[in-house]
């Protein structure tokens, strides 16, 4: 929310909007290829100085909600 996302906006939106965006937009849909989510990773890794792709994301949200759901057997 810090860079005015909002709830409606997609996840991976198109490289276009990988800027911070004003109060009250138009809902932002997503991209409709690879190459752009691979591009914005990218963007964004060489904004915090990490290299990360969508696997490394898709392997690391893996992880997590496996610990979560260890988490909930155990409670």
């Amino acid at each position: 929310m810090r860079l005015g996302f909002e709830v409606d906006d997609a996840v991976f939106p198109v490289k276009a909007h990988l800027t911070v965006q004003a109060h009250g937009h138009q809902p932002i849909k997503p991209m409709r290829s690879e190459g752009a989510l691979s591009a914005a990773f990218a963007a964004a890794s060489k904004g915090i100085g990490k290299d990360f792709s969508q696997h490394s994301t898709r392997h690391c949200l893996a992880a997590l909600g496996n610990f979560l759901c260890l988490f909930a057997e155990r409670r």
